[in-house]
């Protein structure tokens, strides 16, 4: 669900990395590793944003990091999918499956490491330090080849320690009010007057820089080239980044999405306060597990 029709790439999009050929193995490995987190919700839409006027909240702005591409923006404090709950969340799955496989007198598993997170492109690539060193491409997360060859035993302890967790990890799962927030203030930013101006500045800008709309991908392209593919990934990456930064229009579109997320934290606080304390009520559930069996 990208806004940016020259970069439609700039869609949420964590990690697909649960996909992998040794399915069943992989899979059970894959819950108990931070790139392994769930898609990120469309929102079930029952949120309504129609009566809500962004101004009296024009104070709220985001926080961009402009070197790494990375946001902070206020639904960030509550989400369960949050690193506040994925750092302990990975560090008691890893505890009950290397005790299950001690009491089998059997070593720790040979867990991989912890893979580079991609930037933030909910509207769009704008990290411009980021675009000269990796065009559009994104860190790839684990997949078959990094991961150790999985026994029937090692298989056994993560079917073990994923039932232990498994309500826990539904709950993270489930659609809950931050992810239909997210989803409504990104929507509400979309069709709002200032967000529609912001679009159209970086798209005035892309095509004063040679890019053209691909008509099938809905990505940008320049309208020659005969430079090969990764130099046209980098090159392109970059003009959109800049156009993005430079118009502002990224960060116009940042703030209209911190304030609209605000007014609907300030609309539905039971729900944010419910989902807070849940965030720590699983906080304080998966550090218990990975003290216990450490």
């Amino acid at each position: 669900m990208g806004s940016d029709v020259f970069d439609v790439r700039g869609a949420p999009t964590p990690w697909p990395a649960c996909a992998f050929t040794q399915v069943i193995s992989v899979a059970l490995v894959c819950f108990a590793l931070t790139a392994c987190t769930p898609e990120t919700s469309s929102g079930s839409g029952k949120l309504d944003v129609s009566s809500i006027d962004p101004e009296p909240y024009s104070e709220v702005s985001a926080k961009l990091n402009f070197e790494n591409g990375t946001v902070t923006l206020p639904l960030e404090t509550i989400p369960l999918d949050s690193p506040e709950v994925g750092d302990p969340r990975v560090r008691a799955s890893h505890a009950l499956v290397d005790a299950c496989l001690s009491d089998s007198g059997l070593p720790p598993y040979a867990w991989p490491g912890r893979t580079q997170e991609g930037d933030d492109r909910l509207y769009g690539i704008w990290s411009i330090s980021w675009a000269a060193s990796f065009g559009y491409d994104l860190p790839r997360g684990p997949g078959e080849d990094d991961l150790p060859p999985i026994s029937a035993e090692q298989e056994r302890c993560f079917s073990t320690a994923r039932a232990e967790m498994e309500h826990s990890l539904k709950a993270i799962d489930a659609v809950n009010f931050d992810d239909d927030a997210r989803y409504a203030a990104y929507a509400a930013t979309l069709v709002s007057a200032d967000g529609k101006a912001a679009l159209a500045k970086a798209q005035e800008c892309m095509r004063d820089q040679g890019l053209s709309r691909d008509p099938e991908s809905g990505f940008p392209g320049p309208v020659t080239s005969s430079e090969n593919d990764d130099e046209a990934n980098i090159r392109i990456a970059v003009i959109a980044a800049t156009c993005n930064v430079e118009t502002g229009a990224v960060q116009t579109q940042y703030d209209l999405t911190a304030q609209y997320q605000t007014a609907l934290i300030d609309q539905n606080e039971a729900a944010a306060v419910a989902l807070a304390d849940q965030k720590a009520e699983l906080v304080q559930y998966f550090t218990r597990i990975g003290d216990e069996n450490s």
